[in-house]
């Protein structure tokens, strides 16, 4: 009886200190497979992703994805990986889209849509690595690598863009270039503003 109640205790310990973490990442997947499984919900979705705002307002959760993991605090990290998803149907579908930009959703939609493939799986695996290591890197404190790595990130997004985007890439290139660099003063302003508490 002793051992039940030792497992019961050390699982709901595990639950209480992860159910954030777990919630936030589940319903990241969930939307993922949404998107890959539901051609209505995809066209809904990349219909408001058109609006430019849901593009420039990634900073944000950006940020504060950087900032939770600095702070060690998985369950608000994971929250801003899903809001930054979610972020893309924050705004109404525009009434005019730019055809730079019509072109490079309908490219991604494409390929999310696709079969499943290796090369597939591999760019997921890709991304889900690149996220967990800028966020280990920050949860280390270590501005250095997270700085790195944030720009690797960016730079792999950039290239895998102009890969399946082709000229319509341009527009994801403004949109990325901008995010790391509103990120990357917000990560210098930290550090100065940590240095003076020191």
């Amino acid at each position: 009886m002793d051992k039940i109640n030792t497992t019961t205790n050390k699982m709901y310990t595990f639950l209480r200190k992860y159910f954030g973490l777990l919630l936030f990442a589940s319903l990241s997947v969930l939307l993922w497979v949404l998107l890959m499984t539901n051609t209505g919900f995809a066209n809904w979705y990349f219909s408001r992703h058109a609006n430019v705002l849901s593009w420039l307002i990634r900073p944000v959760f950006m940020i504060g994805f950087c900032y939770f993991a600095l702070k060690r605090n998985a369950t608000l990290a994971a929250a801003m990986i899903f809001l930054t998803l979610l972020s893309s149907v924050f705004f109404q579908a525009p009434d005019v889209v730019n055809p730079t930009v019509e072109e490079f959703l309908a490219n991604e939609k494409e390929w999310i849509l696709g079969p499943l493939s290796v090369v597939k799986l591999t760019e997921f695996g890709a991304l889900i690595a690149g996220i967990f290591l800028l966020g280990y890197a920050f949860w280390k404190r270590s501005l250095k690598w997270g700085i790195i790595l944030l720009f690797i990130i960016i730079f792999l997004k950039i290239l895998w863009s102009i890969i399946y985007g082709g000229e319509s890439a341009v527009t994801l290139v403004y949109v990325a270039v901008f995010t790391g660099i509103v990120t990357m003063i917000w990560i210098i302003l930290y550090r100065r503003r940590s240095l003076k508490k020191e």
